[in-house]
């Protein structure tokens, strides 16, 4: 099973993407905010990271930085869920080692499938999940 770390501060959506993984058959967990995300993903080692680009504490990037600097983490996809869609923001975080990004609002097939094409890329690098 595969297991993905969502990191959202709004609780809801939170809750709303965990629940949408579990049901589809992955294991989810959910952080509330990029501190608990960076301690949670350390004891969790996720296939795939979700995260919110605009919060407290540490921030996304914060997050982004954090994971591509430990050898352990440093491959796995990092997708940034935000509301930022403008270019700039975009290019900012795909300059700073970002996979991809899933535009708020989304729907539930529009996640699923960003996370299957990366889930098959590792898979086609013979990245073990």
């Amino acid at each position: 099973m595969h297991k993905i770390l969502v990191v959202e501060d709004d609780k809801l959506i939170n809750a709303n993407i965990v629940e949408l993984l579990q049901m589809n058959d992955y294991d989810a967990r959910g952080a509330c905010n990029g501190k608990a995300g960076i301690r949670l993903l350390q004891e969790f080692q996720p296939d795939i990271v979700l995260c919110d680009q605009m919060m407290d504490e540490i921030d996304g990037m914060g997050v982004l930085q954090f994971v591509r600097s430990q050898p352990q983490t440093s491959s796995i996809p990092f997708i940034f869920l935000t509301a930022m869609a403008d270019r700039d923001a975009i290019r900012e975080g795909m300059s700073a080692g970002a996979d991809d990004y899933v535009v708020k609002p989304f729907n539930a097939s529009e996640l699923l499938e960003t996370i299957n094409v990366w889930l098959d890329y590792r898979r086609s690098l013979r990245i073990p999940s």
